[in-house]
């Protein structure tokens, strides 16, 4: 009886220590983040790969020609870029800074479908967003409202939480601003006005006040360029 025991004993050791051992694994490969950037969103992490993401937007907006293409690319990084420094202007919940960062290069994923491109963008994210990067139900859901929504005017309607309105709007922020750089035939007080225009349809005070001091920045750097 106590030789059965012992051997009992040791195959339950011996289970134990090979599950420990996948476990640790599984956790070993879970944790690997190299090239990508990791947040913790109510305690799941969001992964991505930046340089990924804007090579996905390069091939799917390839109908637009190389230079357009390579020139959305450069768009979606300036969003990215304007969208983070009002977020830190404002102080935002730590917790949405990538979530900002990923909607704002995501927002014109489908631009070559043409003005109803942030509608299509924000199907194609629901169907394909787990080929594009990792993340939970809560931050998928912000990350395609902000798509949606980063262009249209019905948004108030949809958009309760204060927080998802903040994103939304920092986005849609972001993206007005970013038409100072834009490489066409308008002329920089043209593309001044227009964002300024864009940004008075915002509800957020702050953003807004935010959005016309950065406006004002860019285009008095872009201003003394010329």
């Amino acid at each position: 009886m106590r030789k059965k025991l012992i051997i009992i004993l040791c195959g339950i050791s011996i289970i134990s220590l090979i599950s420990g051992s996948f476990i640790y694994v599984k956790n070993k490969n879970h944790s690997k983040s190299i090239g990508t950037n990791t947040i913790n969103e109510n305690g799941s992490n969001i992964t991505y790969n930046e340089e990924e993401i804007l090579k996905k937007i390069r091939e799917i907006n390839k109908s637009l020609g190389e230079k357009d293409a390579e020139e959305l690319v450069e768009h979606s990084k300036k969003v990215k870029e304007i969208s983070l420094i009002i977020f830190d202007e404002l102080g935002m919940d730590e917790k949405y800074k990538d979530i900002v960062g990923i909607s704002a290069l995501l927002h014109d994923i489908q631009k070559h479908t043409g003005d109803e491109h942030n509608k299509v963008g924000a199907k194609y994210l629901e169907e394909n967003m787990d080929k594009i990067l990792n993340c939970d139900d809560k931050a998928k859901e912000l990350i395609i409202l902000a798509v949606r929504w980063h262009k249209g005017s019905k948004y108030t309607e949809e958009i309760k939480d204060e927080n998802y309105l903040k994103v939304v709007e920092t986005v849609r922020a972001a993206d007005k601003i970013a038409k100072l750089f834009k490489d066409n035939n308008s002329t920089l007080d043209e593309n001044k006005l227009e964002a300024k225009s864009k940004i008075d349809e915002l509800q957020n005070s702050d953003i807004k006040e935010a959005s016309y001091k950065l406006i004002d920045e860019y285009y008095n750097k872009l201003n003394n360029q010329s």
